[in-house]
């Protein structure tokens, strides 16, 4: 959820309030003197401070409104939390810190919001998330945490606590792998964006099963699990771009998409795919299944800014998998265009290997009988000669000459 996703909540929520005969008292300036004398202040239950210039005792504005569920302090020019800001509004439900100047997060002050729901506090300048920071966010349902520019320090086990989480916005932190966030059972919506976990292992999200967005771009990945997403069933959204992905199993996306029934959109853009013979069971897969997946072809040369969807399986050298499957790697010798010959440079003594095979089987047959028999020196002669090769090893032949290019 962006910014202006937020502020357009923060609207509904305070139309919805109004419609329920709750009071709403918006204002930008610094905090009028006649707000507090108001009569009606034990109505009050969303108050909007955003936009403000307070950098002390701005807790003044609300010390009367212990009813309020709904705090707006974002964009006011917040640096510090004081301990007792919210003590007097225990009923507080939604808070709003985003957009301010806080370098620490205020987890003494947010001892006493037991009730609260929603936290925004993104965009700020906070250096260090310690252990004890959720610690009484118990029923916190959604954290908008990052992303926070000058974190140095995140103690993962600060999220443990939040076992009721649904939106997790871990966005921006410079995480180097995904924080244990298994025992989050109930969560919906994760984004690990703009971090710098280059692989997602299958670990990462194996107890989410009702995970429905997930968003892991710019975080340089090069790597995914085939079993990464094996427990997403659910999952709506998939966004993988502006990575460093140069190839992908379909088995990765397998089970995401049959249990979607193909209504998934999975973001692939901005990865330099190399779009050569490892990609052939994800092209032939995505043809299966017929969804639409916007991936770019970054290698070979030829094939660059080419559209998957567009190329053809004889692009990707697929002919050969097919007809030789136990060729698995190229040599890197022999990395060049098919457009020299039909099947290859490297095909050369794979044919004459198949073509003496023939030959050597009936060579090994007549040395059984020559041994029993005694009677054919030259055989006899023939077959020791190739036990002594036989003890002194296989000689290895030059790796151009099985691979194909």
């Amino acid at each position: 959820m962006n910014m202006y996703n937020i502020f357009v909540f923060c609207t509904i929520a305070c139309f919805m309030h109004l419609s329920s005969g709750e009071t709403f008292i918006p204002f930008s300036a610094q905090c009028p003197s006649q707000l507090n004398q108001s009569t009606s202040a034990r109505n009050v239950s969303v108050l909007n401070l955003s936009g403000g210039s307070f950098k002390t005792r701005y807790y003044e504005c609300f010390k009367h409104y212990n009813q309020i569920q709904v705090l707006l302090l974002n964009s006011s020019n917040l640096e510090t939390v004081e301990n007792s800001a919210f003590s007097n509004i225990v009923h507080l439900n939604q808070l709003y810190l985003h957009d301010n100047r806080l370098t620490e997060f205020p987890s003494k002050p947010m001892a006493s919001l037991t009730l609260l729901q929603v936290l925004v506090i993104s965009n700020n300048s906070i250096k260090e998330i310690k252990s004890d920071a959720f610690q009484s966010l118990h029923e916190l349902r959604e954290l908008y945490l990052g992303p926070q520019l000058q974190l140095q320090d995140f103690q993962y086990q600060a999220l443990l606590p939040l076992k009721k989480i649904k939106v997790l916005i871990l966005k921006g932190l410079s995480l180097t792998y995904v924080p244990v966030i298994n025992q989050m059972r109930l969560l919906q919506e994760l984004d690990l964006s703009d971090n710098k976990i280059d692989r997602v292992l299958s670990q990462y999200f194996s107890e989410l099963a009702r995970l429905q967005i997930l968003r892991l771009s710019g975080s340089g990945i090069t790597f995914i699990s085939k079993t990464a997403f094996r427990s997403q069933k659910n999952l709506k959204l998939l966004d993988l771009s502006g990575n460093e992905l140069a190839t992908l199993s379909e088995e990765t996306l397998n089970p995401i998409v049959w249990s979607a029934g193909g209504a998934v959109d999975i973001n692939l853009t901005q990865n330099p795919f190399h779009c050569d013979a490892n990609m052939c069971a994800l092209k032939k897969w995505l043809e299966i299944v017929k969804i639409q997946v916007d991936m770019m072809c970054e290698n070979p040369k030829r094939l660059r800014g080419h559209q998957v969807a567009q190329l053809s399986l004889v692009h990707f050298n697929c002919s050969k998998v097919s007809t030789l499957p136990f060729l698995t790697k190229a040599s890197p010798v022999n990395k060049t265009d098919l457009t020299d010959s039909f099947l290859g440079k490297g095909t050369t003594g794979i044919i004459v290997v198949a073509a003496a095979a023939p030959i050597l089987l009936l060579l090994s047959a007549m040395c059984l009988l020559s041994l029993k028999s005694r009677q054919q020196p030259f055989l006899s002669r023939f077959c020791e000669f190739n036990k002594g090769e036989a003890a002194r090893g296989p000689r290895e032949e030059p790796e151009a000459s099985y691979f194909l290019v």
